[in-house]
């Protein structure tokens, strides 16, 4: 049976997704690196939710 993706999950694919530029999946946690244009709200968002989503954040930076 298939689980439903948390709030927080579901936040991150509606309000965050389409500022990533690139992911890299690694042992430790997925890498992210959001756009050079990313608002700093957005930043605020997902700071905020990060540790409650349904993936681990091993850690994000905005591209150079």
């Amino acid at each position: 049976m298939m689980r439903l993706p948390s709030k927080e999950t579901l936040v991150y694919y509606e309000e965050i997704d389409n500022w990533i530029t690139s992911e890299e999946i690694t042992d430790d946690g997925v890498i992210l690196v959001f756009k050079k244009s990313t608002p700093s709200d957005v930043i605020e968002l997902f700071e905020k939710i990060k540790d409650k989503l349904d993936f681990k954040v091993k850690e994000y930076r905005k591209e150079d």
